[in-house]
């Protein structure tokens, strides 16, 4: 059931409008919020230069970085590796990882 909300009621000509709004509760008013939002810890992924390989991000996961080798001067450079964080969010005093939908 939803918390009771005291309101002051404005008669403009045709209608009514609402002035002020305020919660008969302020112990979760903002508590349900995400509040801010940051990149975690960083981690890497690197493979050797000899191999093919393909990466996809775990869940709620970014990619933040690419680490690129030069291989020689007569050759195309090398992917060596990718730097992923996973995406954070800020409720209620406690930050949590990002779930995938």
């Amino acid at each position: 059931m939803a918390p009771m909300v005291r309101r002051t009621w404005i008669i403009t000509g045709t209608g009514f409008a609402v002035r002020k709004l305020f919660p008969a509760n302020y112990g979760n008013f903002d508590s349900r919020y995400v509040k801010d939002v940051r990149l975690g810890s960083q981690q890497y992924y690197g493979v050797n230069n000899w191999q093919t390989w393909n990466f996809q991000c775990p869940s709620g996961h970014v990619l933040s970085g690419i680490n690129v080798q030069d291989t020689g001067s007569n050759s195309a450079d090398n992917i060596a590796g990718v730097y992923y964080r996973p995406v954070q969010k800020y409720i209620n005093g406690t930050w949590y990882n990002v779930a995938s939908v």
